[in-house]
Formats: C-alpha cells, sequence, structure tokens
C-alpha cells in the first residue's frame, strides 16, 4: 500500500516537475549509488547515495546537470559513453523506477507504445475502457491431412491453450477482473491523464518471447504483459492494487 502511494505521489512529482521547469524526468535509476534522473532536454541530474524517495527526487530535479545523455531502444548511453540496460532478463530491469515519463509498475509493463490518432488507428484494433485481462487467442490452423503430425501437434497445442485459458479466466474472476478471449493483439487504452495510446502486444517490449499471452490492462494505467501459464498472483495483485 505505502509504495502504491509513493509511486502515486512520485507521478505527481513527475508532472509537476515538467510544468514547472520545462522539464520532464523521461528516465530515472536508482541503485545503492543513489539516483540518475534523465530529462527531456538531453540532461542528466542525479543524487549521490540518496534513497528512492518522492523528496530526494524533488532534490535531483533543483541539482545542476552534469552530462548529456540519449537512448537507444534497449539501454541508456550518457556521460562519456557510459551505457545502461533498460531491460534485463526479458523485462525492464529492476533499477528502473521511471521509464518514459511512466511509474515503473511492473517489469513486464508495455513500453513500446504510440499516440493514438485516427490516421494510426489499426482497423483490428480492440479499445480497452475498463479493467481487463485479454487472453490473445493463438492463430487458427487449418490442414489438409486432419491426421497428420502437424495437425495432431496443432490440437494438443490449443488444447493446452485451453487448459491454461480456463485457469487464468478462473484466476481474474476470483479477483472480479473482467475477462475476454480474442484473436486480435492491437490495442487502444487511455492512461490517467486520457491521453490515448495504441501498442502491439506482440511486440510490447524490445524482448518478447511468450507465445500464449494475457494482457492485464488497469483503467489509466499501462498494461502489464503475462505469460498465460505463470500469471504470476503476487505480480498482478501488486498491480491491481496500484492507485
Amino acid at each position: 500500500m505505502l509504495k502504491g502511494i509513493f509511486i502515486f505521489c512520485l507521478s505527481l512529482l513527475v508532472s509537476f516537475s515538467a510544468s514547472a521547469e520545462s522539464i520532464n524526468l523521461r528516465y530515472l535509476y536508482a541503485s545503492n549509488g543513489g539516483l540518475i534522473g534523465f530529462y527531456d532536454d538531453g540532461q542528466v541530474r542525479g543524487c549521490a547515495q540518496c534513497d528512492f524517495i518522492a523528496s530526494n527526487v524533488a532534490t535531483m530535479q533543483e541539482s545542476k546537470p552534469y552530462a548529456k545523455w540519449h537512448n537507444t531502444d534497449m539501454e541508456i548511453v550518457w556521460g562519456d559513453g557510459e551505457i545502461i540496460p533498460l531491460y534485463k532478463e526479458g523485462g525492464i530491469a529492476d533499477e528502473w523506477k521511471i521509464f518514459e515519463s511512466q511509474p515503473v509498475i511492473s517489469t513486464s509493463m508495455v513500453t513500446k507504445y504510440e499516440p493514438f490518432t485516427q490516421s494510426t488507428l489499426p482497423p483490428d484494433a480492440l479499445e480497452l475502457k475498463e479493467t481487463t485481462a485479454v487472453m490473445i487467442i493463438p492463430p487458427l490452423k487449418t490442414f489438409t491431412d486432419e491426421n497428420s503430425t502437424e495437425a495432431q501437434d496443432y490440437s494438443t497445442t490449443m488444447e493446452d491453450w485451453a487448459f491454461y485459458a480456463s485457469q487464468a479466466r478462473s484466476f481474474f474472476e476470483s479477483l472480479h477482473v473482467p475477462v475476454i478471449e480474442s484473436d486480435r493483439h492491437r490495442f487502444v487504452i487511455a492512461l490517467a491523464d486520457n491521453r490515448k495510446v495504441i501498442f502491439d502486444a506482440n511486440h510490447s517490449q524490445p524482448q518478447n518471447e511468450s507465445d500464449w499471452q494475457l494482457v492485464l490492462y488497469r483503467k489509466g494505467q499501462l498494461p502489464i504483459m503475462l505469460d498465460l501459464t505463470d500469471t504470476e498472483s503476487d505480480v498482478v495483485n501488486k498491480y491491481l492494487a496500484q492507485p
């Protein structure tokens, strides 16, 4: 609960700093060495040996910048060529607390998305307006010979998917989260500031290895991606508990 309150306060701080100082905290890195902030003016500001608390983030905001930075899809490059990976073990690295100006509420949070406009709206996109779990149905395949090895393997795969889907449905329904099944993988969501964005569940992060995916969207938050075979109830509960 306290962590959720802090993330809420931190998100307000990011918004306030953007309006008050005309700079926005794009990325925040927190480690034993302190805090490193990467701002949208291309400058790096830090707070050495500082704990990850809102007052220290505010102090860092007022400090003098000491380096430049830029990012690629996979890393931050700053100072004299120092590199900090953005991702680790298939998700956002644990040290990142702000990622593209959004509080990191889970390492499996969607990080690749684009602003919504009518011109960028895919015709098959599904808009999520309320907190929802979406189980993405694997592509339908047909076979000339239904007795072939490939056809039998596919049938077994779909039976397995149906089993895990049933388990996941029961779990989310126990949390009173609506569940839908869909063969669509592109979605439109609204963030807390009412901005709408589009994302592709097949490309939610640069490293996206799960074939059986589940999109969990909490209204106003960036979604998280889960493996259908392991919905990780602790991760889900923490995500749904965010303010």
